[in-house]
């Protein structure tokens, strides 16, 4: 019995080899990474609109968390027993996840560097996700509680849903010094809990080598960074995260994948590219066009600075992996991790802190879409105007008003204002809508990109119905272009970091005079 103790103790110690090889790897890759890319001018520029740092930062470290990652998990298996436990496809699948990480690495270098279409780099994605499902990894059935939903045919193209949806969602909380990273690092540990109690050991002991490889990475991108992950690093990071969730969640090949924990692993990155698509959708912008509405940017505004939004995210982080954890526990089950979820979730919201003001957008955009039906046609002789004030203290409601007022009776039937001011952490939505325009007229649309001392500050567009002077018009509207950028271009104060005034939402159903 004491043997078989020992046993299990120096089995148990040997699982440590890959964090610890892929901690020293990354370390000595990073320092070599870093000089490399600062040589070849494979850095990240500061652009004052969406990229504040003060001098250009390596890039490249997604480079290094991949070959640290891997060449952890292969120091590992070579110093340890060839069983991994329950888990006896661990092998096709780390042969799998390796290709498919390293296809999505080779992406992010060639958008960091080059810079691609969004489309082209989804369909990077896609290819990559395919790769991995090919080889194996699936999602047959969904639970929760109890419940059990089979995919059947499904069960493929979900796989492939799930990886491009957790890509992108690490793609996109990779925005601040430390958050990516720390994100990776807690779920990467929670997964390695969850695969350690199912029985996957192979699957463990890789968890374990990306959390080893991520705290590597982290010596040099808490504030202030040295190294960025960059698009390379944030995708990688994401993909593998994935694939491990989806098998730590499941009771082995071909079970359901458990939602509840799922979920609570992955609370923050899921809610933030869920908010963003939505906020980007009912705003009418394209969801590949970026803004300054993500989570680390609401938490840094919210608490006043980087140290401080990094702390608050490893705590809700860490208490969504417990929850996960906590669900694999006796009696305990799915609810612990519900509980995390609306937990996080609850505290973000009811803070002000996080999505709120795309709650506000959502109920705005389903009252102006029902205002027509409610007050029986009404309003068709006038306009719908809206107005959603997402970030920032500086009053626009002037403003909006004054280009609405020189609009409205020059057969403009739609004019929508964005503005997406970075540097200033202003984030403003209207939009004046002719609810009578018939979707079959001809119209014409003008887009007007707008400036504030030669920085993207936003989007004008505007559309009106073909018979309407359009010469006369565009005269009128290059003078309101130039009002609109001279107020851009006034100073801004930043907002206060003791004071974040509750987002403002303003609909007006009634015509308009």
């Amino acid at each position: 019995m004491c043997k078989d103790i020992r046993d299990y103790i120096m089995f148990d110690r040997l699982h440590l080899v890959a964090p610890f090889a892929a901690f020293l790897i990354g370390v000595c890759a990073l320092r070599t990474v870093r000089r490399i890319a600062t040589a070849v001018g494979f850095v990240d520029n500061p652009d004052r609109w969406r990229k504040l740092h003060a001098a250009p930062i390596p890039l490249g470290g997604g480079i290094a968390l991949w070959l640290a990652t891997w060449s952890g998990w292969g120091i590992s298996r070579l110093c340890g027993p060839a069983d991994t436990g329950a888990d006896g496809d661990a092998g096709w699948f780390a042969i799998g996840l390796a290709i498919a990480s390293f296809v999505v690495l080779g992406l992010g270098v060639i958008d960091d560097k080059y810079g691609l279409p969004a489309r082209r780099k989804l369909a990077g994605q896609v290819v990559a996700a395919v790769i991995l499902v090919g080889l194996g990894l699936r999602i047959d059935a969904w639970s929760a509680f109890g419940v059990e939903v089979k995919l059947g045919i499904l069960a493929y193209p979900i796989a492939v849903c799930w990886i491009v949806l957790v890509v992108n969602a690490f793609n996109l909380v990779d925005g601040m010094d430390g958050f990516c990273g720390s994100l990776g690092l807690v779920a990467a540990l929670g997964i390695s809990f969850l695969a350690y109690r199912l029985g996957r050991v192979g699957d463990a002991i890789l968890g374990l080598a990306l959390a080893g490889a991520s705290a590597a990475f982290l010596r040099d991108n808490l504030p202030p960074a040295r190294v960025y992950l960059g698009d390379a690093g944030s995708m990688t990071l994401g993909l593998m995260i994935s694939a491990l969730s989806v098998r730590a969640c499941s009771d082995g090949s071909g079970t359901a994948v458990s939602l509840p924990p799922l979920v609570a692993l992955l609370t923050l990155p899921l809610l933030d590219v869920v908010t963003a698509i939505g906020r980007r959708s009912i705003t009418g912008r394209s969801v590949f066009t970026p803004d300054r509405g993500h989570i680390h940017h609401c938490l840094k505004s919210r608490l006043g600075s980087t140290v401080a939004a990094l702390g608050a995210a490893v705590g809700l982080a860490t208490l969504g992996a417990g929850g996960a954890a906590l669900a694999k526990v006796d009696g305990l089950g799915d609810l612990a991790s519900c509980l995390a979820i609306v937990i996080s979730v609850g505290l973000l919201v009811g803070t002000k802190t996080f999505g709120r003001s795309e709650s506000r957008l959502l109920l705005f955009q389903i009252r102006t879409a029902l205002t027509p039906f409610l007050t029986g046609g009404a309003v068709r002789q006038g306009g719908i105007k809206r107005a959603c004030h997402l970030h920032g203290i500086r009053d626009w409601a002037g403003v909006w008003d004054a280009l609405i007022r020189e609009v409205e009776d020059a057969g403009v039937r739609r004019v929508e204002l964005a503005i997406d001011m970075a540097a200033a952490g202003e984030v403003y939505h209207g939009l004046w809508i002719l609810p009578a325009a018939s979707g079959d007229d001809q119209c014409w649309s003008v887009v007007h990109n707008l400036y504030a001392g030669g920085v993207p500050a936003g989007v004008l567009h505007v559309a009106g119905s073909i018979d309407a002077s359009r010469s006369a018009y565009l005269a009128k509207v290059e003078e309101l272009v130039r009002m609109l950028e001279g107020q851009l271009g006034s100073d801004v104060p930043p907002p206060s970091s003791s004071v974040v005034p509750s987002p403002s939402c303003v609909p007006m159903s009634a015509p308009l005079t």
